[in-house]
Parts: C-alpha cells; structure tokens; sequence
C-alpha cells in the first residue's frame, strides 16, 4: 500500500506446509449468541500434549446451559474428527458439559447459566 499506513486484519489463518498439511481449504463456522442480563459465565482452557487425549467435565452445575469453543489452537493437519477438540453436550437438563482434546491441542470454552 503506497502513502498508507499499516493494513490491518480482523483475522488471519497461517497454513505451515512444514506441520504436515498441503490442504489450502479451511472451513470455519461460527455464530453468536446474544444472552439476557443476570446470566452467568465460567470458562475455561483445556490442553492435551502431542499423542495424548485429554478429557474434562467443564460445566457441572444444575440447569439448562450452554456451552462453546471459543478458540482453539494446534496443528489441524489430520482429515479425522477425533484430531481436534469436541464438546459434547449433556444427555439430561442438569448433566454435565464435556470437552474432550487430543493430540497437541488446546481449546477455550465459556459456558452460560
């Protein structure tokens, strides 16, 4: 850019062919959600080291919640849903909220009660 200043980015994705990926592609989906004054919040980081799994219980409390990943980090070079991070709603009202991490990556979530 001549006689500007400095572009700015709201994002920027860095693909690093030396991780392994040849893949130009990324698919992103993401949405907000809007919630009512009163509500609370907990979130939380979960890290899993390369070659291993990591599983948590991240919201335990009783009630109707809502749970999200709101970063993730980490080598996204495998064409597989168990490489990455997942979280999985409870079966019941008042159940528990899990996430589950594998293979040298992390996630934060947040959840709303």
């Amino acid at each position: 850019m001549s006689g500007g200043g400095p572009r700015l980015r709201a994002r920027e994705w860095i693909n690093e062919p030396e991780h392994g990926s040849d893949i130009e592609l990324v698919q992103i989906d993401a949405g907000c959600i809007d919630f009512p004054t009163g509500t609370t919040f907990i979130s939380g980081e979960t890290v899993s080291f390369a070659g291993f799994t990591t599983n948590e219980d991240i919201d335990t409390r009783p009630g109707i919640k809502a749970c999200a990943l709101t970063g993730i980090e980490g080598a996204f070079n495998q064409n597989s849903f168990t490489d990455g991070a997942m979280i999985e709603p409870p079966a019941t009202i008042n159940g528990t909220w899990k996430i589950t991490v594998t293979n040298g990556k992390k996630a934060r979530w947040a959840c709303a009660l």
